[in-house]
């Protein structure tokens, strides 16, 4: 498996509102994932997929 996103492109989560991050608690629970940068790193994925 290959990392998709550049290290520029990386979240800081601990930047992000308390309201985003219980988003992105919220989106690692429901697809199985162990951290939330993990969390961060699928949603970047998803939306350039679009």
């Amino acid at each position: 498996m290959t990392d998709k996103t550049s290290k520029s492109e990386k979240i800081d989560v601990s930047t992000l509102s308390k309201k985003s991050q219980a988003k992105l608690e919220e989106i690692r629970q429901k697809q199985g994932l162990k951290t939330i940068e993990e969390a961060a790193d699928y949603l970047t994925g998803f939306f350039k997929q679009k």
